[in-house]
């Protein structure tokens, strides 16, 4: 299995689990941060991932900062899907809050995906070889 490093970010667009709609102009309102965020690991066997490989994921965030549901929005390629939605229910946040009190919400978040750094392990033994070839 391959490790992709990730960056998330979340789209504003958030609609809160009691119907309301988040109004940017309303002060009270705190959209949920980001605490956590595990890496995705991509199936062995992985296609190269393209530069700027993102996956849209509408989730639910519980009061207490748990990922309740998530679902694939928008994909580059349908095998980025699963593991993105397997890290993203294992990711932790700050809930959103109105008032100053917890709420649970619903958000659209975008997981970017960085392509796997190559093992240096595997890179050392590549460049050995071809030492060991040139000879």
């Amino acid at each position: 299995m391959r490790r992709a490093s990730i960056v998330g970010s979340m789209g504003l667009a958030l609609a809160l689990a009691a119907g309301a709609e988040a109004q940017p102009s309303d002060p009270a309102l705190t959209p949920p941060r980001l605490l956590e965020a595990p890496e995705v690991v991509l199936p062995a066997g992985s296609a190269p991932l393209p530069t700027d490989a993102a996956v849209v994921v509408e989730i639910v965030i519980t009061e207490e900062g748990r990922v309740a549901e998530a679902r694939v929005v928008e994909t580059p390629r349908e095998d980025l899907g699963p593991p993105v939605v397997d890290a993203v229910l294992r990711a932790r946040f700050a809930p959103a809050t109105r008032d100053g009190r917890p709420i649970a919400s619903r958000v659209r978040f975008r997981y970017a995906i960085a392509a796997p750094e190559a093992d240096s392990d595997a890179d050392a033994d590549a460049a050995a070889d071809a030492d060991a070839d040139a000879d």
